[in-house]
């Protein structure tokens, strides 16, 4: 069996402002701050922090997270 870390990674992902019509400057400005848990894949996609939900025995990944490196806030080991 393959020992991959556990992590949680806080970023901040693309969201829409609003639904509809609306003046600019009554548009949501809270950041929409995403938290993560999975098991950090160290050689995974360039430029990206890459996170699997499940990892077999035999190191197969089920539902690889590739996260932008830029909107990474945290990445702590649990």
């Amino acid at each position: 069996m393959t020992d991959h870390t556990k992590v949680i990674v806080t970023w901040l992902d693309a969201h829409a402002a609003s639904d509809g019509w609306l003046a600019a400057n009554d548009m949501d400005k809270e950041p929409c701050r995403v938290t993560t848990l999975g098991y950090l894949i160290p050689d995974g996609k360039e430029g990206h922090v890459t996170v699997a939900q499940t990892v077999s025995p035999d190191g197969e990944c089920y539902h690889l997270f590739c996260i932008p490196a830029g909107m990474v806030e945290s990445v702590v080991i649990v």
